[in-house]
This record gives structure tokens, sequence and C-alpha cells, in this order.
């Protein structure tokens, strides 16, 4: 009986994912406003809060929450 492996490279984003949200959260109420969705930022050119404002989260149980949803997928 052969024993399949999950290659590392398909956990590269994920934990990534995980340790920039966390380092993020880490961060406290600062930067979390200075990258959060703001749709009237963005029209004025602060272009990265599109990426940036999926990152950050209401606090920590809603941190937690959405990394739970993440490893399980």
């Amino acid at each position: 009986m052969s024993r399949r492996t999950i290659p590392w490279r398909l956990h590269v984003l994920p934990l990534s994912i995980v340790l920039i949200s966390t380092a993020l959260a880490l961060g406290g109420q600062t930067v979390t406003e200075a990258l959060r969705y703001q749709r009237g930022a963005i029209l004025d050119g602060q272009w990265w809060r599109l990426i940036s404002g999926n990152l950050v989260h209401l606090g920590w149980s809603h941190l937690l929450l959405n990394l739970a949803g993440l490893i399980l997928v």
C-alpha cells in the first residue's frame, strides 16, 4: 500500500495568510484602522485597502473564526 503525501507547496498560501493576519492583529487598533476597507479612502487612491481589508479583522474572535474556516477548507 503506497502512502500519498501532499506537496508542501499547497500549504504555503494558507500558512502565509494565517501568519500575516495574526501579525496584523498583534499590531493593534492603529494597524487595523490604517488597513481596513474604507470606500472613501479607496476612491481617494488608497488602493491597497482592497487587499489589506481582507486581512484585518474586527477582533480576535473574528480572526480565529476566519482562520478556523481557512484551515477546514
